[in-house]
């Protein structure tokens, strides 16, 4: 079937490859979902942005009795290509078999990802035209409530990896109204505020890190200089069984985007042309999956001019770069944020979070790719 050009431009379909220690911490797609599948790359990562249309959401009255409960109107197409919510409840009513028995949030979660709500059902997403995805906390925690179900048919899996799901701008179970819709998460949000601008580069304090003390044997020269990890009480070593190190033309390098203290997490370009993305294969973590993301197509900057460094003070190393043209280039940030870049669906913001000061006419400025200068 024709795909119309101003609805598959709504989907960026992108699945997380599958390299997991365990069945259930990746959660690969299933067999039972690869017939309505409508894209897939080895890529995998549903793209930090499903793209907005030019026009409001097509919505059209549930016709699913499952799913009706929790929401009257839907729009079409899901996350999986299916045009008609007649052909996506076969999908839906053999999931439900294969779980057995669910609970209203199961049930609620699995309607909202095979036949998603309408946004203009809620009053805060009226106006959005974005493709309604389900949030990561209702995926976590409906995965948790069937991981038995799950146990006993081993072969089958979860229709979607949570970790890919935003925590804002999404659909959440809530018990007394079935769906609602949660336009800002608590967890997306920065922990502090960040301007458009920055004042200066980052002092080598900040590099260094909160706690630095001078050694008590009155020699100025000593430094104890404590790393304090908000996970361990040991910085995660570095790993070197990455598979895929990366355009070698882009940014490739040792970075610390997880605010541990040390640059031991593995950031690259990967990907081409609009599919192209910057990737950190963080310390600590295991299997080739891409996690921590920027969005698909960003914008990778002039040659010569990228460098990853932490330029506003919170621990974690942001992706900068001249971009512009010639005449009205100036010198933005992707600042690396608790799940992924600046931009990402993930994440939230924008991928040129930030402007350095001073920084125009840069196209020709070569820097050095770890200290920007």
């Amino acid at each position: 079937m024709d795909i119309p050009e101003s609805v598959s431009c709504t989907l960026i379909l992108l699945f997380v490859a599958a390299a997991s220690a365990s069945p259930l911490s990746q959660v690969p797609i299933s067999t039972a979902f690869s017939s309505s599948s409508a894209s897939v790359s080895s890529f995998s990562v549903i793209d930090s942005h499903l793209k907005k249309t030019s026009s409001p959401a097509h919505c059209s009255p549930v016709e699913v009795t499952k799913c009706s409960p929790f929401y009257i109107d839907a729009q079409m197409p899901n996350v999986f290509g299916d045009y008609s919510q007649t052909k996506a409840s076969k999908t839906l009513r053999d999931v439900l078999i294969k779980l057995g028995s669910t609970n209203r949030l199961v049930t609620s979660f699995l309607c909202s990802v095979f036949i998603p709500p309408c946004p203009s059902s809620s009053k805060d997403a009226s106006k959005s035209t974005m493709l309604p995805l389900p949030c990561r906390g209702m995926c976590e925690e409906a995965l948790r409530q069937s991981r038995g179900a799950l146990a006993s048919s081993p072969s089958e899996s979860w229709p979607l990896r949570c970790h890919t799901l935003p925590t804002e701008n999404c659909f959440a179970f809530d018990e007394k109204s079935g769906l609602r819709y949660v336009k800002s998460g608590l967890n997306s949000k920065s922990r502090r505020q960040h301007k458009t601008e920055v004042a200066s580069f980052a002092s080598l304090e900040v590099e260094l890190g909160p706690e630095v003390e001078i050694a008590d044997n009155g020699d100025d020269d000593e430094f104890k200089v404590e790393i304090v990890s908000l996970t361990s009480s040991q910085i995660p070593a570095r790993r070197y069984d990455i598979a895929d190190l990366g355009d070698p033309e882009l940014f490739q390098g040792w970075v610390d985007v997880q605010g541990n203290g040390a640059a031991n997490d593995y950031c690259r370009v990967v990907g081409k042309a609009k599919r192209r993305f910057l990737s950190c294969n963080l310390a600590g973590n295991s299997g080739q999956g891409h996690h921590y993301v920027s969005k698909l197509g960003f914008d990778v900057g002039h040659p010569g001019t990228w460098f990853m460094r932490d330029m506003d003070g919170d621990g974690r190393d942001d992706y900068c770069r001249c971009v512009g043209t010639k005449s009205k280039s100036r010198v933005t940030c992707m600042k690396a944020g608790q799940y992924g870049f600046y931009g990402s669906t993930i994440q939230g913001g924008d991928e040129h979070t930030y402007t350095m000061p001073g920084s125009i006419h840069c196209t020709d400025r070569l820097v050095n790719q770890v200290f920007g200068e």
